[in-house]
């Protein structure tokens, strides 16, 4: 009895292989492929007419207005197409390229020009806000150790739409500068902003 017992299990296991060996397989092979890209805007300088530049243009100031730091010129960063980004941030930050005033030490940026023609002893602020020194503005100090972020919630700057953000700059009397050091004449600075997105 128990061999007949083996010999229908050995059946039952030989019919059971039999059956798997002639089971079909299938290979599917997959293959993924993207760009990985940055999280991005495009970003524009307009100035206060809402137009593309890359100067802006103050135009006269006058020598009491220097020194009552009475006379500003607002600009915009103009953000749109984002994309990719998860906290809807762009951060801005603001480097002088042609140094800053008090011998390298002070808060404004100062003239680029010098010599027969150029201004002397004044400097150009930059603030966050369309009125310099108003309420919830804060400087973009040139020669900070650590640059100043300004935080910009982008989240509406999808595809045409746009963010504007309003800044405002103004000639200043340059560190160190007391009135009677102020010469009139040309005035140019350069500046780099940088934005890095969240």
């Amino acid at each position: 009895m128990v061999n007949r017992l083996l010999l229908s299990l050995t059946a039952l296991i030989v019919a059971l292989s039999s059956s798997v060996a002639q089971a079909s397989n299938n290979t599917l092979e997959l293959t993924v492929k993207t760009q990985i890209t940055p999280s991005t805007c495009t970003v524009q300088l307009q100035d206060r007419n809402n137009q593309p530049t890359a100067t802006v243009d103050i135009g006269d100031v006058y020598l009491p207005a220097v020194r009552n730091k009475s006379n500003s010129q607002q600009f915009s960063l103009v953000f749109s197409h984002c994309e990719g980004l998860v906290e809807n941030q762009a951060w801005v930050t603001v480097k002088p390229s042609t140094g800053c005033d008090g011998n390298g030490v002070g808060s404004g940026y100062k003239n680029a020009l010098s010599g027969t023609g150029a201004a002397d002893g004044v400097s150009a602020e930059i603030w966050s806000t369309d009125t310099p020194a108003g309420s919830g503005a804060v400087q973009f100090t040139c020669a900070s150790s650590t640059q100043r972020l300004i935080g910009i919630d982008v989240r509406n700057a999808k595809d045409q739409q746009t963010v504007a953000e309003v800044f405002s700059t103004r000639i200043v009397p340059a560190a160190g500068s007391g009135s009677a050091n102020l010469q009139a004449g040309n005035f140019s600075t350069h500046t780099v902003f940088t934005v890095i997105y969240e």
